[in-house]
């Protein structure tokens, strides 16, 4: 990596075009230009600085303990003396830089927890403070310390942007895979798992890897990204997504979901019997990627199936308004499988902080009205995602006034933040009713319940 491209990870201008991103599109010619197209491009460059930095600190150590030794260089039984002395010095200093280096080791662990090329940075900023101590430079470690700091504060600005700016849990919020990514990974298992009925069942989540039967592959890549949509075809009639079509790829789009039944009745509930018997993944072109005696991919043939869709489009760069449910969430109700953006998801974080700032309880119990109603018959018809439902005319305060703009930015508590990641993403809810009102009245009804700031009823 040339210092010219180092130089630009650094720059004041990549780190401004960071910050406007949403805005403008600066931020990756930035780095393009420069030839960083990709994470481990950048990671190399992170690694190179490191690498001149570990050379210059051992040089400056090796120099002034020369120095040092050299001064002792006296008499023999001065010498002695002198040394013991040292050797007691250096078991005072070490302790005075193990502690100012654990500081060090903290604020790096903040860029770059827990790797090799950390501890080695650590490691020789531990020799540069124990030297310049000896030398009683006391005043020159802190500058140290910020030389070595300064350099990834600016290249990994977009991790402490996400670390500062959050401290709710996001582990893969909204883990999305289009339909492109998705049937090429599935591509890299063709002839290499041998099919073993009832494989890939329970177990590790890559035992399906080892061996599997049709369901067990399906689950399996699907699993990869993130989405449950169950363990065999009779659990995915249900919860691979949402409904599409039977025996027809009319509306069928790469990524989606095919379970094959008997007979054309598509009788549910009875796999391997009289219902489904067989489940792929569409890839396009009247193709089908499966595991039937290896996995392959082969020409639809089948005449009886159901198109199931799990993945939902990205359009226009945002998550796509019509949406859908996704498979069955850990807390037990179906996920938003919508891919959403950031200014999307900052919109929904405003809403329901509007509706219900309070705590934690009232915030989900917001957010689960919404992801009721996608589910319900009556209230279906205003949209088939949350978002579509937070935003549709006459319901939630998106419509009624103006007061959650002050919100939108992430302006809203992480707890705000947490309840939403957790509704959508997780199929978390605390109940089952579709609408609230702030006060218990005639419109809510004897039998409303009281959750956060709000009274809930109907269905």
């Amino acid at each position: 990596m040339d210092r010219a491209n180092s130089r630009v990870l650094q720059s004041a201008a990549l780190r401004t075009a960071y910050l406007e991103r949403e805005s403008s599109e600066a931020y990756g010619q930035i780095l393009k230009s420069a030839g960083f197209s990709s994470d481990g491009q950048k990671a190399a460059a992170q690694l190179a600085y490191e690498k001149q930095v570990r050379k210059a600190l051992k040089g400056e150590y090796r120099k002034q303990l020369t120095e040092k030794i050299s001064k002792l260089n006296v008499s023999s039984l001065a010498k002695k003396a002198q040394m013991q002395k040292f050797r007691q010095e250096q078991m005072q200093e070490d302790e005075q830089s193990r502690a100012m280096t654990q500081q060090a080791e903290q604020s790096f662990g903040l860029m770059a927890k827990g790797t090799k090329a950390l501890r080695k940075v650590a490691d020789d900023a531990r020799k540069a403070i124990r030297a310049l101590v000896r030398k009683k430079l006391v005043i020159l470690i802190i500058p140290l310390i910020l030389v070595l700091i300064l350099p990834f504060l600016m290249m990994f600005i977009p991790i402490l942007g996400t670390a500062t700016a959050t401290s709710y849990e996001d582990n893969e919020v909204y883990a999305y895979a289009d339909a492109t990514e998705l049937i090429e990974y599935a591509k890299q298992w063709i002839g290499k798992i041998p099919y073993v009925w009832g494989g890939g069942h329970g177990g590790s989540p890559t035992a399906w890897q080892s061996g599997c039967d049709c369901s067990g592959f399906v689950h399996g890549v699907f699993n990869h990204f993130g989405y449950e949509i169950g363990g065999d075809t009779g659990a995915m009639e249900t919860q691979a997504g949402t409904h599409i079509a039977y025996d027809s790829l009319v509306q069928a789009k790469p990524g989606d979901v095919l379970i094959y039944y008997r007979t054309g009745t598509h009788i549910k509930g009875q796999p391997n019997g009289n219902g489904s018997t067989h489940v792929s993944i569409y890839i396009g072109n009247n193709q089908i990627i499966h595991q039937s005696g290896g996995v392959h991919i082969s020409n639809e043939y089948h005449q009886y199936f159901e198109v199931r869709r799990v993945l939902t489009p990205d359009v226009g760069g945002r998550g796509n308004i019509s949406g859908g449910l996704g498979g069955m969430g850990t807390y037990g109700h179906k996920t938003d499988a919508t891919n959403y953006s950031q200014s999307d998801l900052e919109l929904i974080w405003a809403i329901v902080a509007q509706e219900d700032n309070g705590s934690y309880k009232g915030a989900l119990a917001v957010i689960s009205s919404a992801m009721n109603r996608v589910e319900s018959p009556t209230w279906s018809y205003e949209g088939s995602n949350v978002l579509a439902q937070l935003t549709a005319p006459g319901q939630y305060c998106y419509s009624n006034d103006t007061y959650w703009q002050a919100r939108l930015g992430g302006n809203v508590p992480d707890y705000v933040k947490q309840a939403v990641n957790d509704c959508l993403k997780k199929g978390k809810r605390n109940h089952s009713y579709t609408s609230f009102r702030s006060t218990k009245g005639k419109t809510t009804g004897a039998d409303a319940v009281q959750i956060g700031g709000n009274w809930f009823f109907g269905h």
